[in-house]
């Protein structure tokens, strides 16, 4: 799909400039407008959302390539048989959708319930484990005389129950930590004292945007006094 998407809107260009049709362009222009999302975190979900449109146009394109080029020296019969198979295939494809969506809606409201123990997640679901697991994280915070911050990309599903905002801490990936980056929040924490931070204990467990090297800054910086609920207590 990484190579298709891209030569599916080099071509819609080719023909909305040759043959000026009209369609075409019109798809054209939304591809090239939500390509852009894919930028600058390139994984599966922004390539899907930014694909969907250009995807589109590719099956519009291989509808065209066919009405104009192979339905005319085709046997009627092998066009009946090739139209009547997308029509099921669409049949189908529709059906697995549908059935998913009901599968998860009732999925959804038979484990569905009141999480009274976590503020502001209400109508979130959340499995028994990460609920208690997220109880457990929070009391030791709130326990705390000093400053403790989570360097790592789920820190805000902690932060929100006990309403604590920790700025660029809360969403501990690379492009959202600052106009300095590592380098910046690096410097924050050397202008902070009697603070604590809390580590992944498993590092293979660590998003692939985690800027690594402030990990490593404070482990070489900072003593760990203690682990709670997979993470390590460096201070």
């Amino acid at each position: 799909m990484a190579i298709l998407v891209p030569i599916t809107i080099i071509i819609s260009l080719y023909i909305s400039i040759r043959k000026n049709n009209q369609i075409i362009t019109i798809l054209f222009a939304y591809s090239v407008s939500t390509i852009v999302v894919v930028y600058p975190i390139s994984d599966n979900v922004h390539f899907l959302i930014a694909g969907t449109i250009t995807i589109i146009t590719g099956i519009y394109l291989l509808k065209e390539l066919y009405e104009n080029k192979f339905k005319g020296i085709l046997e009627k019969s092998i066009i009946i048989w090739i139209e009547n198979f997308i029509k099921a295939l669409i049949i189908i494809l529709i059906l697995i959708m549908v059935g998913v969506s009901i599968y998860r809606l009732i999925n959804y409201i038979i484990n569905f319930k009141e999480y009274k123990n976590l503020e502001n997640f209400k109508y979130i679901p959340v499995s028994k484990e990460l609920e208690e697991h997220i109880i457990k994280v929070d009391k030791y915070l709130e326990e705390q005389q000093n400053d403790v911050y989570i360097v790592d990309a789920r820190a805000a599903i902690y932060m929100i129950p006990i309403n604590r905002y920790n700025k660029n801490y809360d969403m501990f990936l690379k492009g959202n930590i600052g106009g300095k980056g590592s380098k910046g929040i690096i410097e924050d924490l050397q202008s902070k004292e009697n603070i604590a931070l809390l580590i992944l204990k498993d590092k293979r467990s660590l998003n692939w945007q985690t800027p690594i090297d402030v990990i490593e800054y404070v482990q070489n910086k900072y003593e760990k006094i203690g682990e709670i609920e997979g993470f390590e207590i460096w201070k």
